[in-house]
């Protein structure tokens, strides 16, 4: 087995080693631990392999195969070097509130259900720390005791343009007219400091039936 490269979702390149001391004819064949690479991510140019958005599962051993021509015999070549996946270094932004706006106002039908979505991102790579919540009136969800009022995490860490990003639904069933006057505010909280973005909720004006 030939040296270990190593690479990164910016730079996944894997060369076939010593292929250019032989008089070799494509196609350049490629391999990972015995199984034949399969999919649009491979892509073979001439001497090397690029993986497209390589993941930790991509490391592994991956081998070259080949046809060599001496005298007019063919020869078939194989070459096999192990391919580590580095993790590439991260870092934490003062939060970012993707969702709601700033001072948002919300429509909403009483006696209807409704959600709201506080979206948030912190950085790149893996956070330390990084949290959203929702607030009604200053307090804490489950410090505010009202049971049709509940928050609920989305999809704990979702990655938007390379960012880490959080977020956190606010369901409100039943929506009753005291419900208009509360502050709904979405905080987004990291090592960097925190950042709030406020919303209020409007009756919603029926629709006009013409006639």
């Amino acid at each position: 087995m030939y040296s270990t490269v190593s690479g990164s979702e910016k730079n996944s390149k894997i060369y076939c080693p010593t292929i250019d001391l032989y008089n070799w004819t494509a196609p350049l064949e490629w391999f990972k631990n015995c199984q034949a690479l399969q999919g649009s991510r491979y892509k073979v140019h001439k001497s090397f392999l690029v993986i497209d958005n390589v993941m930790t599962d991509d490391a592994g051993d991956y081998t070259c195969k080949f046809i060599h021509n001496e005298n007019g015999a063919n020869y078939s070549v194989t070459a096999t070097r192990s391919f580590t996946v580095k993790d590439e270094q991260g870092f934490s932004l003062f939060p970012i509130i993707r969702a709601p706006a700033h001072n948002e106002t919300k429509e909403v039908e009483i006696g209807e259900s409704t959600n709201l979505t506080c979206s948030a991102c912190f950085g790149k790579g893996a956070q330390f720390l990084a949290a959203v919540l929702w607030q009604l009136n200053g307090k804490k969800i489950t410090d505010f005791g009202e049971p049709r009022i509940q928050q609920e995490e989305g999809q704990n860490q979702s990655f938007s343009n390379g960012l880490a990003c959080v977020n956190m639904v606010l369901r409100i069933a039943d929506v009753k007219e005291e419900d208009l006057l509360l502050r709904y505010d979405c905080l987004a909280l990291n090592l960097q400091g925190l950042r709030r973005h406020t919303v209020r909720l409007s009756r919603k004006n029926p629709s006009k039936e013409c006639f």
